[in-house]
């Protein structure tokens, strides 16, 4: 079993649909003082330098806000698929990039980065549990797609809220089911 995410999955994939991860625009507070703070997704184009994801396609994004949709081209200054080294290079001032919103809440919370058109939303590719039979699935991987399923299924909005945490584990004999031990 693996975990994918994508807009379309391969029709040749068996998936299971988990969640959806909500993308923003970020940049860092100096490069948005030396390059200017964009006003509308518009602008983005060729004025900006982005740094883009190689795990999601986001050559083209597009916008939908209150006054109505554009897509934006993104011109790539540099593409990896490494989320840790993007996040330093922005932070470190190269330029704007688009990431999961949970993997930027901290920063954003802190000052640390600035989120572009908080009133717009861009994309937010499914998660999908991915696998190669259902015929010769254990139950432990059965079991773990269905307890991750139910877990991140109480939020699948784009609205800018992040998934629910996983409730604890239970410990060791207690069951999902009252009054049976597991």
């Amino acid at each position: 079993m693996a975990l994918r995410a994508t807009s379309e999955p391969s029709p040749t994939m068996i998936v299971r649909p988990l969640c959806k991860v909500p993308f923003v625009l970020v940049g860092s507070p100096d490069y948005l003082k030396r390059r200017g703070y964009p006003q509308h997704p518009s602008e983005l184009g060729e004025r900006h330098e982005i740094v883009l994801p190689t795990y999601t396609s986001v050559e083209t994004v597009e916008f939908s806000g209150p006054d109505g949709v554009f897509a934006v081209k993104n011109s790539a200054v540099l593409k990896t698929n490494d989320s840790s080294m993007m996040l330093q290079l922005v932070r470190a001032g190269i330029g704007l990039a688009y990431f999961p919103e949970w993997i930027v809440a901290q920063e954003l919370a802190s000052g640390a980065l600035t989120r572009l058109f908080p009133e717009y939303t861009t994309f937010a590719p499914r998660v999908y549990a991915v696998y190669t039979s259902r015929k010769y699935m254990t139950t432990k991987v059965r079991t773990f797609i269905d307890f991750i399923s139910a877990a991140l299924a109480a939020d699948d909005s784009v609205d800018g809220s992040m998934p629910r945490p996983i409730a604890p584990a239970r410990s060791r004999g207690s069951s999902p089911v009252p009054g049976k031990l597991g």
